[in-house]
């Protein structure tokens, strides 16, 4: 059987990228075959889904890593929802602390530490900028 084409251009054996569904972050990886693409990679998950994996990888991953996931993630948005932005919030607090710990034992060098405060500086413009979602934060008040 002759090599077939996928479409306009990848061939079969070709893997082909392609971005997640809208509100989705993260990447589908296709592999064109004799049929047709097949989905053989999806890390597509909702922003929140994204933070939650972030969580997992806070002790064992580069924070200015994390911080660059997320700071991608938060720029695709169109508007943040008040439960997004709570648990970004949620998250930079103990993001914070790893970077600081990094930074107190020295593996980060400076052009990085300044990377990571710009771009922390720039997810907390992003934040602070999303008035719909703030305006639909739950408070729950202790007394």
């Amino acid at each position: 059987m002759g090599v077939r084409s996928c479409g306009d251009e990848p061939f079969e054996g070709d893997v082909t990228s392609r971005p997640c569904p809208e509100d989705q972050h993260g990447i589908q990886l296709y592999n064109c075959t004799e049929y047709g693409y097949d989905l053989f990679f999806d890390s597509c998950q909702s922003l929140s889904g994204l933070i939650e994996d972030l969580w997992g990888a806070l002790n064992n991953s580069s924070s200015l890593d994390l911080l660059s996931d997320l700071n991608t993630a938060v720029e695709e948005e169109e508007e943040l929802s008040g439960e997004e932005i709570e648990d970004i919030v949620d998250f930079l607090g103990p993001l914070f602390e790893r970077f600081i710990d990094i930074l107190g034992e020295g593996d980060m060098d400076v052009e990085n530490h300044e990377i990571f405060l710009r771009n922390f500086t720039l997810l907390t413009h992003q934040i602070l900028s999303a008035p719909d979602g703030w305006m639909n934060i739950s408070i729950s008040l202790t007394l």
